[in-house]
């Protein structure tokens, strides 16, 4: 799937960058991807963008934001290396633990401030890795050596502190990557195959939305422990129709039905409440 493929070169930047933090063409390209993330989640699914940025985005995303090319200087530097890296990371962390309970602070951009990057290096001394931190270098021609400050490209993202609960990344109830999906307009898009998640009491349902190149018989298997608590399922069409639905009693649920080429809902919800968070493993076959 297209998105398949968007998220893969997401991850490939995020790789770059944790080798090379300084790497600018690596953020522009992260971002170019998540650009084609916003259209395709909109067009396809609509997903609006913070809802992306809550199930997408990571810290280091706005720990490393993109620049201008020819009003940066840290674009010229090839030799920050992944030392700096978690260094940069730490310095995030920190930043957005050391609030109050009703703030929320913006990790520390890796960048080029008032002449240089001493907010970094002193961070790196205050944890005894100093000796691990390295000055700038021009490491190609570099016409913005001299800028006092660098040039953020402006950003298509969520900003970190509107996708976030006092400064943390968002973590509804059920806490796994798919969240939010609580609801069929937030469904987290999935492909045929198989996907391990959880729910929690206070998570009212986890939804899923597989998008169909084909006609066949669509087959959901959900697999859970029943003694944790009673997990059932529904299968709806793309208008919202139920076709099928599962509501046994030990520890799987099994949902079917005649499908053509096109978007295809899975709603797993608990049967009752409860306090505790319970696992289940989802297996789409076509």
């Amino acid at each position: 799937m297209k998105r398949d493929i968007l998220l893969q070169q997401i991850n490939d930047a995020r790789e770059h960058l944790r080798r090379y933090p300084a790497s600018c063409s690596a953020r522009t390209r992260r971002e170019d991807a998540f650009s084609s993330l916003y259209d395709l989640e909109d067009e396809h699914f609509n997903t609006r963008r913070a809802v992306v940025d809550a199930q997408r985005r990571l810290l280091e995303d706005y720990a490393l934001p993109e620049l201008v090319y020819q009003e940066s200087k840290t674009c010229c530097w090839n030799s920050s290396n992944a030392d700096m890296f978690e260094i940069i990371m730490l310095k995030a962390q920190a930043d957005i633990e050391g609030h109050g309970d009703n703030a929320c602070v913006e990790p520390t951009p890796f960048m080029n401030k008032d002449g240089g990057y001493a907010v970094f290096k002193d961070f790196a001394d205050s944890i005894g890795r100093g000796d691990q931190w390295r000055a700038w270098s021009e490491d190609e021609s570099c016409p913005p050596a001299n800028v006092v400050n660098d040039t953020q490209e402006t950003h298509d993202w969520t900003p970190w502190c509107d996708v976030t609960i006092g400064g943390e990344a968002p973590a509804p109830a059920g806490g796994d990557q798919y969240e939010p999906n609580d609801d069929r307009n937030n469904a987290a898009v999935v492909g045929i195959g198989e996907l391990e998640a959880e729910l929690c009491g206070d998570d009212p349902a986890d939804w899923y939305a597989v998008e169909l190149n084909r006609s066949g018989v669509l087959k959901v298997e959900v697999i859970f422990t029943h003694a944790d608590g009673d997990i059932d399922i529904a299968l709806y069409d793309g208008s919202g129709s139920k076709l099928s639905s599962s509501a046994g009693t030990d520890n799987t649920e099994l949902a079917a039905s005649d499908v053509s080429a096109g978007t295809y809902y899975l709603k797993v919800f608990q049967y009752g409440t409860g306090n505790s968070c319970q696992s289940y493993t989802v297996n789409f076959t076509l």
